[in-house]
């Protein structure tokens, strides 16, 4: 009889050695020998096949495309070699906390929900040109709950919560095979959007009508220089094909709301639920007009200037009053603020799902592994 595999680890990487060895590290640090560890490698140079051979792990298999593609194309590439029952991707600059894997199947096995998503411990790799340190912060908190994802969904499409609440796959979020396979039975493919994580939130909201959501991380987020939302949003250029991510992608970002090049996470979200309309069985209950208000006064510092010019433009594209858009967000801006200091006293006050954060700044934390067995400490203590 073939041992069943309960989990799949999916690893999508491109030309990124020098962070996949120590994600993988953390990997195959897991107390778990029925998981499945699959690294895609986006048709990288011979780098990556050298870190990915220098693990000597059965769990361990890879494959190569025989040619470079967009992301959302290898996401789907990716997630056509899983077995498992449940499926999680970790970006090559990300990892999975010491006993993750091992925490989240037994969470797993007692609830009866198709998706889980949690709290994420967040590492932010040494950058170029800077002092070298890494800076980790540790997220802990405590408690299970189950969601209604329709719920969840208008909280962040209408109210601006992150869609990292929502039952996504990415790193922190693990979702059954057979939604993802339904997914793609009904659209053609799992990710029809140009920003597949993001997408998957919405697209997996859609189809489950609840999901969980674990106060206690099991993962590690990474930044680094390699990210593609870094890169994205700290670009001084105006050209999108300067960007890799753009130019690859054998997507297009929905007509009806520009060509994407804008450093809004909330416009991404609203396309994302523009592509995945076929999937869901209700209304939203939002227009594109609300959805530029909210964008333009999410928008903060350095951005703010952008983001308010790109939702001017959709707005002229698809006839709506662009000269009043601003003071519309104004008033979304001050919504946004007393939705925020209301959230900030029920965590004061509620007793479940407490949330406690500690950033460590060290010239020691240089790899998502040595984060990984510094959160392992700290937690011990608390």
């Amino acid at each position: 009889m073939t041992k069943s595999t309960p989990l799949t680890i999916l690893v999508p990487t491109c030309d990124r050695p020098d962070t996949l060895g120590p994600c993988l590290e953390t990997l195959v640090a897991q107390d778990r020998d029925d998981i499945q560890i699959f690294v895609s490698d986006n048709f990288s140079g011979p780098e990556t096949e050298r870190v990915i051979r220098s693990f000597d792990d059965p769990r361990i298999t890879s494959v190569r495309t025989e040619r470079r593609l967009g992301m959302s194309a290898h996401w789907d590439f990716a997630l056509q070699h899983a077995r498992g029952e449940w499926i999680t991707i970790v970006g090559d600059d990300d990892g999975l906390l010491l006993d993750g894997a091992s925490r989240f199947l037994e969470l797993a096995a007692r609830s009866d929900v198709d998706a889980i998503s949690s709290l994420r411990c967040m590492y932010v790799w040494p950058m170029p040109g800077t002092k070298g340190d890494g800076v980790l912060t540790i997220a802990s908190g405590s408690g299970f709950e189950v969601r209604g994802s329709r719920e969840w969904l208008e909280r962040v499409v209408r109210h601006g919560e992150s869609y990292a609440h929502l039952p996504w796959i990415y790193t922190g979020g693990f979702v059954k095979r057979s939604v993802m396979d339904g997914i793609r039975a009904r659209m053609g493919r799992c990710f029809s959007s140009i920003n597949p994580d993001i997408y998957t939130a919405v697209a997996v909201a859609s189809v489950l009508p609840r999901y969980g959501y674990s106060h206690d991380p099991f993962t590690i987020g990474g930044t680094s220089s390699h990210s593609n939302g870094l890169n994205y949003f700290t670009t001084k250029s105006e050209d999108k094909s300067s960007i890799a991510f753009f130019r690859e992608n054998d997507l297009q970002f929905h007509p009806s709301l520009g060509d994407g090049f804008v450093p809004s996470l909330h416009v991404c979200v609203y396309e994302a639920c523009v592509q995945s309309a076929p999937l869901r069985s209700f209304d939203l209950g939002t227009t594109l007009w609300e959805q530029l208000c909210l964008a333009m006064a999410m928008a903060k510092g350095d951005v703010r200037e952008r983001t308010t010019k790109y939702c001017r433009k959709v707005a002229e594209a698809n006839g709506l009053p662009a000269d009043r858009l601003e003071a519309a967000a104004s008033r979304f801006r001050m919504r946004l603020k007393v939705r925020r200091e209301l959230r900030r006293l029920r965590r004061r006050f509620s007793s479940g799902g407490q949330r406690h954060e500690m950033e460590i700044r060290s010239p020691q934390l240089d790899t998502v592994m040595s984060a990984a067995r510094e959160i392992s400490r700290q937690l011990a203590r608390a």
